[in-house]
């Protein structure tokens, strides 16, 4: 007799549009961020497949990081503690001494490491699985892909794009990215890399690190655009992601599914 186990998938189908002109050319994936729902971005999806009618749109659950019911991201209740929670983070900073400085620079590197390890250990190979089924589901290539994603949905959407070998057309990165500990990489596609100025002071030295992630991007020669906003800048409906940063994004895919 088989043992019976109830363990869950990394990543499962949520939200998978086929192209509105038949069969597709081109495949959009979305990653959502720490504690949040594909739910959250339907309207990107809905932005999407405006601009592009020729592509597949997919919006998986990633189980690993996900929370299993949609969060209303810019409602009152969820700004609120967005908010005390960045106060929390600067506070701490702002009271920490000299040596809880230098023990917290010391150890970050260690800490993210092995964040890092066990990412590549266990959800990268279950991503990377579910991209090439969607590829393989719609008959797109690796070149009319784009992988996008929102805070720690951006890092997997950019460690996905630089670990597969078949090099995708291009990485949107939404609000994150730590790649301190990336040396060797698959495939160097072009990547749009954005965020808010605040968020960029705030991440400093932690997982998201946006100045870690460029400074290591640049190391290994990948091509990549910046594109950082003001805070105050309006956000596009139903999630956190700006205004402005939807509309370049969509430029910058723009250019690679039009080449």
């Amino acid at each position: 007799m088989t043992a019976q186990t109830d363990k869950k998938p990394a990543i499962t189908p949520y939200l998978f549009r086929k192209s509105a002109q038949g069969p597709a050319d081109s495949l959009i994936v979305f990653f959502h961020g720490a504690n949040g729902h594909p739910a959250s971005f339907e309207p990107l999806a809905d932005l999407y497949a405006a601009d592009f009618p020729g592509a597949a749109i997919d919006m998986p659950f990633i189980r690993t990081f996900g929370t299993e019911t949609a969060t209303n991201q810019m409602s009152d209740k969820y700004k609120a503690g967005q908010q005390a929670h960045l106060a929390k983070i600067l506070m701490r900073k702002q009271e920490m001494t000299r040596m809880g400085k230098l023990a917290e620079r010391l150890t970050t590197p260690f800490i993210n490491a092995a964040m890092i390890t066990a990412w590549k250990c266990t959800l990268l190979p279950a991503v990377m699985r579910h991209v090439r089924q969607r590829q393989s589901e719609t008959g797109v290539p690796a070149r009319r892909t784009i992988l996008a994603g929102f805070s720690l949905g951006a890092g997997t959407a950019l460690y996905t794009g630089l670990m597969m070998k078949d090099q995708v057309g291009g990485v949107v990165s939404y609000s994150g990215g730590y790649l301190g500990h990336v040396y060797r990489v698959a495939a160097r596609p072009p990547v749009l890399f954005m965020g808010e100025h605040k968020e960029r002071d705030m991440y400093r030295g932690g997982v998201l690190d946006y100045d870690a992630a460029l400074k290591r991007l640049a190391r290994i020669k990948v091509p990549v655009t910046v594109a950082m906003y003001d805070q105050e800048a309006p956000h596009f409906p139903g999630n956190t992601i700006q205004a402005p940063a939807a509309d370049h994004a969509r430029a910058f895919i723009g250019n690679i599914l039009n080449r």
